[in-house]
């Protein structure tokens, strides 16, 4: 049943997204399958908003963290959040946590929400991608549970262009409202609460005369309480930064790692932190491995991926930097050999070069040229590319040739 047969045939009760039914009516309502983004809106944050109308804070809550991530089949890894939010996202993997046969998201279906915080470059990757595209998302009434087991009662669909996200440390997403939409048949208007109320209809009452006459008799509808969504706390992971990428040219120096950690001080308030090497040539020793703020010392130079670790005893999140540890890159050194006295009965010479390089960048690959700068004549390279070559000259007199290397 669409918005306007459902105005035409029934009187509702409030509710809290009522407001929006106005607004709802004039958006499409076609029953299609949605390709879902997996952020859930709770339906206050759209109540009242006008059509392309910019909402600050589309991650919305009573807790900090990532409060509206939503996971469709139960995974809570970063990579997992980041392949639902690329672009056509995989929405069509749901499994409703309370029917694993139902694996569509339609209004009335619970979904479940992911506690990790995921500021992940993959994340971050995905999120400029969805920018680029206009948006369903769900909308939601109720959460309930905490951490990995939050669940969001869906209660409609609604259409966004994302505009901005501020992840590390303010996490949030903006988003302009586009209007309602249906998928899978479900109505456009957003209903949480009680059912509506059908008005009771008019009744007949005959007279006297031989032509009965139909009179309505009044009815006042009873009016019914308003509920108002209630939240429990929920536990959101920790929001992590381990802070940018670094170049260091000193191999001998103690890089200073400076990260951003934030909590919403569930369930104890208590934060533990960790730094850990995930990747590089050598070793790495810290100079506190439990404090967000410290040093770092490398056993030899490379490319190393540090890895900082929040938990806060329920719920644990990360984030890596890169760390560039090698000394500025120096032009190769040549040696073209000793200049050298052909006999004039002879017209081909061995050339013997000499190439020593720094080995950077780190992914040096030489190159080398032989060529002729001057003489009377012409010069013919065996190998022109390569140190150790010949020469033949095309008739006698005083050449200068030169040895090119490049990294």
């Amino acid at each position: 049943m669409s918005a306007a047969q459902a105005a035409a045939t029934s009187a509702h009760t409030a509710q809290p997204a009522s407001q929006l039914a106005s607004q709802a009516a004039a958006q499409p309502a076609a029953a299609t399958s949605c390709a879902l983004a997996p952020i859930a809106v709770y339906v206050g944050s759209l109540n009242a908003v006008p059509v392309d109308t910019e909402i600050v804070d589309l991650l919305n809550g009573t807790g900090a963290g990532n409060f509206g991530w939503l996971t469709w089949a139960g995974g809570q890894s970063a990579p997992t959040l980041a392949t639902s939010l690329t672009p056509p996202g995989d929405s069509h993997t749901y499994t409703n946590p309370n029917n694993p046969q139902d694996h569509r998201v339609s209004v009335g279906d619970w979904v479940r929400g992911t506690a990790g915080v995921n500021n992940s470059r993959g994340v971050r990757d995905a999120l400029d991608q969805l920018m680029t595209v206009e948006a369903i998302v769900p909308v939601w009434d109720t959460a309930t549970g905490s951490g990995s087991g939050t669940s969001y009662h869906i209660v409609s669909f609604a259409r966004v262009q994302l505009t901005d996200y501020r992840l590390p440390t303010h996490n949030r997403i903006s988003a302009i409202f586009l209007g309602w939409h249906a998928c899978d048949g479900s109505p456009v208007t957003p209903t949480p609460g009680p059912t509506a109320t059908t008005m009771p209809t008019a009744t007949a009452t005959p007279t006297s005369t031989s032509v009965p006459t139909a009179t309505p008799t009044a009815v006042t509808p009873v009016p019914t309480n308003t509920p108002t969504p209630t939240f429990e706390p929920i536990n959101q992971a920790p929001v992590v930064d381990a802070g940018p990428d670094q170049r260091i040219t000193d191999l001998t120096a103690t890089v200073t790692l400076t990260s951003t950690v934030t909590d919403d001080g569930l369930p104890s308030g208590t934060l533990t932190l960790n730094w850990s090497l995930v990747s590089g040539p050598g070793t790495v020793r810290f100079a506190d491995p439990g404090a967000g703020t410290t040093g770092a010392t490398f056993s030899q130079p490379g490319v190393y991926t540090l890895r900082l670790t929040a938990s806060d005893g329920a719920e644990s999140a990360s984030d890596e930097v890169l760390i560039v540890l090698l000394p500025d890159n120096l032009p190769p050194q040549v040696d073209a050999g000793a200049d050298q006295l052909l006999p004039s009965r002879l017209t081909i010479l061995p050339l013997i070069g000499e190439v020593r390089d720094d080995g950077q960048p780190i992914t040096d690959t030489l190159s080398f040229q032989w060529e002729q700068i001057s003489g009377p004549g012409t010069v013919f390279f065996g190998t022109p590319n390569q140190t150790d070559t010949i020469a033949e000259f095309s008739e006698t007199g005083v050449y200068t040739l030169r040895l090119t290397a490049s990294d």
